[in-house]
């Protein structure tokens, strides 16, 4: 038998939580303003509310494609934050639904700093890893620069 070898490139664990973590404070934010809906909506794993498209004929395509886009972008949301492991959903809802601070969270996780350090960046990965399969939805991950990859 023939064995198949997948390219695959190093993520970078710390940059890809960061990238997450910038996304899920400014990027999804934006995205709930523009499709009309508030942050504290994505706390439930369903929205019934959600609207599903424009009711109005708008010249301007690029609103249409920002308003497209920022709803594929929460859609993505609502699919993955469900599927995250336990520990990953409580810290993406208390961080960035609720807005506590991270010392807060690390407080009621029960966790020191460091150990809560090395959770959340899991968690954040996780997240990574789950949203990229979204339709419409970007890759947060970051990448370690290698030799045997091409950079495009």
């Amino acid at each position: 038998m023939r064995q198949i070898k997948l390219l695959s490139r190093d993520v970078d664990l710390i940059k890809t939580a960061e990238n997450v973590d910038a996304f899920l404070t400014y990027g999804l934010e934006k995205a709930v303003r523009v499709i009309n809906i508030s942050i504290t909506d994505l706390k439930s794993p369903s929205l019934d509310g959600l609207p599903k498209a424009p009711t109005f004929s708008n010249a301007l395509e690029d609103k249409m494609v920002q308003y497209i886009d920022s709803r594929n972008l929460v859609e993505g949301f609502q699919r993955v934050y469900p599927k995250c492991n336990v520990i990953a959903r409580k810290i993406i809802k208390c961080r960035y639904l609720e807005d506590m601070d991270n010392n807060d969270v690390m407080a009621l996780l029960g966790y020191e700093h460091s150990r809560y350090a090395e959770i959340k960046r899991n968690a954040l990965n996780e997240f990574a890893d789950r949203y990229e399969m979204q339709p419409g939805c970007p890759d947060l991950h970051a990448y370690k620069k290698s030799g045997n990859i091409p950079e495009r």
